[in-house]
């Protein structure tokens, strides 16, 4: 597998995909036509050098993943608001003299700050309050560590868990399928077409679900050799370490896409297996969709030519899902299924 450096996110109704500094938004309108927006988003720093620092780059790529993924989810939702108009309230309008007209930004990036302050409440902070009651009864902090990570675990497989079972978000993760099915397909090097996507895995490696997985893994490994006695130090060098916490799972993740090697491929697993809750199987109009965005920026065609010699494409060729992966009929191995992916992060 060649990786294509492609990435994306599901949106409602459709798929956004990146590449390098282009990205593409396609969404099924009510109509059932394809709309498809082009646009460069360069990210919230723009110097190359500070960008390509390991760990760090990784802290800032997941926040231009947040910024970039409410963006364009704002952008389909709008495909899907009431046709009349609503006259703008008082606040809506106080707001948007107060900002000059830049009242949509203020408030994606409040909705995005809010997000990721709701998400170290969840998915970092109780965990910890919740494992500090053991200290009445444990007097050992490995074993304290270890039942604060798997309360981590717990706590983030039931939110995905429980918000699965939301019909729109069941239909956000059948595009997430396809979106992985779309980048499966090139990185296998066949034809981008609905037959061979439709039989293309809808597990990647580097999806977001996967990042997230782990960034609850090597939290788990930080903490237990970053032990302080104050409850009050306890609760910020949690804090303080999310971002390198972030910083670690990114390069690992990055790796993974680029890396056959057999341990990486045994640590990839969980987040293979995750993404069985995160990832439906697309029906064709979903992959059409998720088509439209990829040949928006990106050129399969020449990635194919350059690294399988590709250049006569036969109708006939589909994929088989990799033996790491789901199978195409979207059920998990039984032997998987208990270790069995939202995310804003996509593949």
């Amino acid at each position: 597998m060649k990786s294509s450096n492609i990435g994306g996110q599901a949106v409602m109704e459709g798929i956004m995909m990146k590449n390098g500094d282009k990205y593409a938004v396609a969404v099924r309108k009510p109509d059932q036509e394809i709309e498809v927006k082009v646009e460069e988003y360069k990210g919230i720093i723009k110097n190359k050098k500070i960008k390509s620092l390991p760990v760090v780059r990784g802290v800032f790529s997941f926040i231009d993943s947040l910024v970039l993924g409410m963006k364009t989810l704002m952008y389909s939702a709008d495909f899907f608001m009431e046709d009349e108009e609503m006259e703008p309230g008082r606040v809506e309008k106080a707001l948007d003299k107060a900002t000059k007209g830049k009242a949509d930004s203020v408030i994606m990036g409040g909705t995005v700050a809010f997000s990721v302050v709701m998400a170290v409440v969840i998915f970092m902070m109780l965990p910890y309050f919740l494992a500090g009651v053991l200290r009445h009864v444990i007097s050992s902090e490995t074993l304290i560590a270890l039942a604060e990570g798997v309360l981590r675990l717990v706590i983030f497989a039931g939110y995905i868990l429980l918000i699965s079972r939301m019909k729109d978000i069941q239909r956000v993760f059948m595009y997430h399928g396809a979106e992985h099915k779309c980048i499966n397909c090139i990185e296998h090097g066949l034809e981008l077409n609905t037959e061979n996507v439709m039989g293309s895995s809808k597990q990647h490696k580097r999806c977001g679900t996967s990042f997230l997985l782990f960034v609850m893994i090597v939290s788990v490994i930080f903490f237990i050799f970053i032990r302080v006695d104050s409850p009050v130090w306890r609760v910020v060098i949690r804090l303080l370490l999310i971002p390198v916490i972030a910083g670690v799972s990114y390069e690992f993740i990055r790796l993974a896409g680029r890396s056959e090697n057999k341990v990486v491929e045994f640590l990839s697993k969980p987040g293979l297996w995750m993404q069985n809750m995160t990832t439906r199987e697309p029906d064709e109009s979903m992959v059409e969709v998720a088509i439209a965005s990829v040949e928006a920026v990106f050129d399969w065609k020449a990635y194919l030519a350059e690294n399988f010699n590709w250049e006569n494409p036969r109708e006939d060729m589909v994929s088989p899902a990799p033996a790491d992966m789901a199978d195409p009929t979207g059920q998990a191995d039984p032997a998987e299924a208990e270790g069995s992916s939202p995310a804003e992060a996509g593949a």
